[in-house]
């Protein structure tokens, strides 16, 4: 009762001082990435002494109540106080919910049918905090249920002269502002946006007469409007978990927004709760816009492949539930064919090519300007034209639902910082012209495969994020056949040390017998453990390619001055658990798994799942033959030998374990997959090192290219894949290859490469994917379809053909890092605006956050996002706009939750566009 009086109180001095105008916090409203704010609002927001031995948490609207209360749910952590080292996993001795019942913040148009809490916790320490020191609060949970689905952790310095009240809680007008009207901004012409969070009531909203908007002190007709609703965050109760959503609301105004317009927005409190009045002084040179799209890391200076996009989707744009100011009854309908922009009143002329009305488009293609970021000088001007418009298909599919403008700079060369500037619209990000622009791109896309290492201890200097050595008990050996199981590991295969009699005899349970095997990279966000050789194998075919461009010391880790490129360091931790999996006789057991999926509720050290390997087959062995036999080549060029020697004798033994043990299934599929294409892969790359003829033969025998030259890479039928066979192929020297058969098998990486440029050429935005595949898990952000492209970039002889190539390898990058329609770099901490919310463990760290490097799944075709088709408006449609079918959110797994193999992937690709250097 206190705190709703208290709240009513509040409540009623706005009214009285404001009118119910409540300007929104500025802090919030300039931000160009408002997602740190948001993810502080809905999860823990600050950490408070009441005293030396209590700690005050403040937690909003998205967490489970249910467990704010258990000790368990909370770990305390501090870098300067040893008491509270991050392993020695301190918990608090009590938790009290001081509020209990749970302060409400706001409601949904002042309806109880959804309302907005704040929670306040006390934490009793079973240490006191010293004088001066700094002190982490990271909020897990506890029996699979989270503390917080938002931010998940807090810092405080504690000050004996700074201590707050249990219940003496202030007014949160950032809060306000995250769950009520966030800003707004300039789309382009006359079309402004405005960005709601959750207390937007959508029904209210589609009456025009409740936006007031002002033009340089004189009242703006609303014409039209647009909205864009999709999941915010995720209120972590049940299963799946509730949505909590924001709007993005565009408006047509009749007129256009023109250099010095002072625009101010003020929205009835029938909208929304919470801040309800903002605005922005527009400035084509000064003013973010969404609708300019960048690669926010950069451009290489002296290439012509620098280009922006201009483009928008304007949702519902224009939306049939409208309702006109001036007419209750009457609702606004336009008719896409006679669509007009409404500051002129004249169709869009692009060069007679009809535009979509759902989308910004302009009379006639801009003019664009290329900005010192610095002296805010123009160095350059060109003028945009319409590569695509948003009523075509990219294909069988409209991917962006946008008019796309292309801005291209090729002729501009010189070193600094930009951004681009559109009249009428507003300015871009900014973003590097150098040769060497991809450096930062490398190493930050590196620790995010470092992140992922598993039996290895993580943190300072190479790490922020703490982590002690996981996984690190061995390997429980079973007699499970990986050819002919699905999913995961049944604990019931497990071989025990002793054989059934002597258990019998010593009345005992079996003791599992554990292979001393460690390393290799986790798989995704869930940290299980899943021997992933696709690493070493992308690393290396990197290395291999461009070894110009890596060297010992490039990058942040522990072997970082061994004599080794770093690449290769993590690419020989990749192969570290594949030895360890090698048996006595040779045969390799088939990758590790577990018996389920770990809790995602907590950290890599509280797994409980086992940890066990297949059973030897000769595809585990063929493919880790090729890996270690490449590993051996490279490892005695560096000078060394031991390694190399150590590691040959290793893909020898293992390829002849191979050869004499048959895959047991009638699978015939399987039965190749297993015996032919993994052993013509290892034979590829055991003749590269050894030089052996045997190897040279098995290759021949194995493979389609002699008997027919013309023959796929990958069958039309998906019969085989033969791609890391022809990649390992077409990198063998000159003087030991077949020259017709490496021209086959070139020619066979190249016509697959320009299937993907064919269908790849139809899209507006310009990025490498499969024909084929659907844009979901990874191929809408990643350089998955990129793998044959650089293979196929380092091999060929035609140099017309390489530059082709290394220009779609540019402008995949430029998708991943900005230059896409979300305008959003698919990369925790590469570039300004980023993904935030990847599923992942490291997001218990003190900062809350998850970590750079780390990498989502990005847009998906089939809305798979938990509630995603269910809240989002316009409802979804997997042929239309599917490159905006992504939300921010640690919970919409596949859209959120990265995985190493794609992270390798862009870490090469990366590689591959340094500038060539040495140490």
């Amino acid at each position: 009762m206190f705190f709703f009086m208290k709240w009513t109180i509040f409540l009623l001095s706005l009214t009285i001082a404001y009118g119910w105008a409540l300007e929104a916090d500025p802090g919030i409203v300039s931000s160009t990435d408002k997602k740190p704010a948001i993810w502080k609002v809905y999860g823990v927001r600050k950490a408070e002494a009441i005293d030396s031995k209590n700690i005050r948490l403040t937690i909003g609207h998205a967490t489970n109540h249910g467990v704010l209360g258990k000790n368990n749910s909370y770990r305390i952590v501090s870098e300067e106080d040893p008491f509270y080292a991050y392993n020695r996993f301190v918990k608090p001795l009590k938790a009290t919910v001081l509020n209990k019942g749970h302060e409400k913040e706001l409601s949904v148009n002042e309806d109880e049918k959804q309302v907005f809490n704040r929670h306040l916790v006390a934490l009793q320490l079973p240490k006191a905090m010293e004088e001066g020191k700094r002190y982490s609060v990271v909020c897990l949970g506890v029996d699979g249920l989270m503390v917080s689905s938002a931010c998940t952790a807090a810092t405080l310095t504690y000050r004996a002269g700074r201590l707050v009240k249990p219940l003496d809680v202030q007014t949160d007008i950032k809060a306000l502002t995250v769950m009520g009207l966030r800003g707004a901004d300039p789309v382009g012409g006359d079309i402004i946006r405005l960005e709601f969070g959750a207390t937007y009531f959508p029904e209210e909203g589609n009456h025009l007469r409740h936006y007031e908007i002002t033009v340089n002190g004189k009242k703006a007709n609303v014409l039209n409007m647009g909205r864009r609703s999709k999941i915010d965050a995720y209120l972590p109760i049940g299963w799946p978990f509730k949505t909590i959503m924001m709007h993005e609301i565009f408006l047509q105004l009749d007129q256009p927004i023109s250099d010095g317009a002072d625009i101010r927005v003020k929205v009835s409190p029938k909208v929304c709760s919470g801040a309800n009045e903002t605005g922005f002084t527009f400035h084509s040179r000064r003013t973010f816009s969404e609708s300019i799209k960048v690669n926010q890391v950069g451009y290489l200076a002296e290439l012509p492949l620098k280009r922006a996009y201009l483009g928008r989707w304007l949702g519902s744009f224009p939306d049939k539930n409208a309702v006109s100011p001036n007419d209750e009854n009457k609702k606004i309908v336009i008719d896409a064919k006679s669509f007009y922009n409404a500051a002129s009143g004249k169709p869009a002329d692009n060069g007679n090519a009809a535009v979509a009305p759902f989308a910004l488009s302009f009379i006639k293609p801009p003019v664009f300007y290329l900005i010192d970021a610095e002296s805010g000088v123009e160095v350059y001007r060109g003028t945009a034209v319409l590569g695509h418009n948003g009523l075509e298909m990219d294909g069988k599919v409209n991917h962006s639902a946008e008019n796309v403008y292309y801005l291209d700079f090729n002729d501009f060369s010189k070193p600094g910082r930009y951004f681009i500037s559109v009249e009428g619209v507003g300015r871009s990000l900014e973003f590097t012209i150098d040769d060497d622009v991809y450096q930062s791109a490398f190493k930050t896309a590196s620790l995010g495969v470092f992140l992922q290492r598993c039996g290895i201890e993580l943190g300072p200097p190479y790490t922020s994020w703490r982590r002690i050595a996981c996984h690190a008990d061995g390997i429980i050996e079973t007699s499970q056949e990986r050819i002919n199981s699905k999913g995961f590991i049944d604990p019931k295969y497990q071989v025990s040390v002793e054989n059934p009699q002597q258990q019998a005899e010593r009345n005992q349970t079996s003791t599992p017998k554990r292979i001393a095997a460690s390393g290799g990279h986790h798989d995704a966000g869930d940290y299980n453990p899943r021997s992933h050789i696709d690493v070493a194998q992308n690393l290396m075919d990197a290395y291999e390619l461009a070894p110009h461009k890596f060297f010992d010391g490039q990058l942040d880790i522990p072997e970082n001055d061994n004599g080794i490129p770093d690449i290769l360091d993590e690419a020989l931790w990749a192969l570290k658990l594949w030895l360890g999996l090698q048996d006595i006789d040779g045969g390799v057991f088939h990758g590790t798994e577990s018996d389920g999926d770990p809790n995602f509720i907590q950290t890599v050290e509280l797994d409980p799942k086992g940890d066990f390997a297949w059973a030897k087959d000769c595809k585990a062995s063929f493919l880790f033959a090729g890996a270690v036999a490449q590993a051996a080549r490279i490892l005695k060029s560096l000078g060394q030998t031991q390694m190399a020697e150590d590691y040959l004798g290793r893909a020898r033994r293992a390829y002849e374990w191979g050869s004499l043990n048959k895959p047991n299934t009638k699978d015939m599929k399987a039965y190749g997959d297993y015996a032919f294409t993994s052993r013509t892969y290892a034979a590829a790359q055991l003749y590269h090192t050894t030089g052996m003829d045997i190897y040279h033969q098995d290759f021949k025998e194995l493979t389609p290219w002699i008997r027919t030259p013309s023959a796929k890479m990958i069958a039309a039928d998906n019969s085989y894949d033969l791609s890391l066979a022809a990649y390992a192929y077409s990198m063998i020297p000159d003087n030991m290859a077949d020259k017709s058969l490496r021209d086959a098998v070139i020619r066979a990486i190249e016509e697959e490469v320009q299937m993907y440029i064919n269908a790849s050429e139809q899209m507006a935005y310009k990025f490498i994917r499969h024909p084929f595949a659907p844009i979901t898990w990874g191929t809408g952000a990643y350089e998955h379809f990129l793998v044959p492209v650089w293979h196929a970039w380092g091999v060929t002889r035609d140099v017309k053909k390489r530059n082709e190539y290394f220009e779609w390898m540019v402008r995949t990058a430029d998708n991943t890092l900005g230059a896409n329609p979300m305008n959003i770099s698919w990369i925790v901490g590469l570039g300004e605006r980023t993904v935030r919310a990847p599923l992942h463990n490291c997001r218990y760290n003190p900062s809350g956050m998850c970590m750079p490097g780390q990498q989502v799944q990005g847009p998906n075709k089939n809305g798979q996002g938990y509630n995603y088709t269910s809240s989002v408006y316009p409802p979804h449609d997997g042929s239309f706009a599917i490159m905006h079918a992504f939300v921010d959110c640690h919970w919409a797994i596949a859209m959120d939750e990265g995985m190493v193999k794609t992270q390798a992937e862009t870490m090469a690709a990366f590689g591959l566009l340094l500038k060539d250097k040495s140490k």
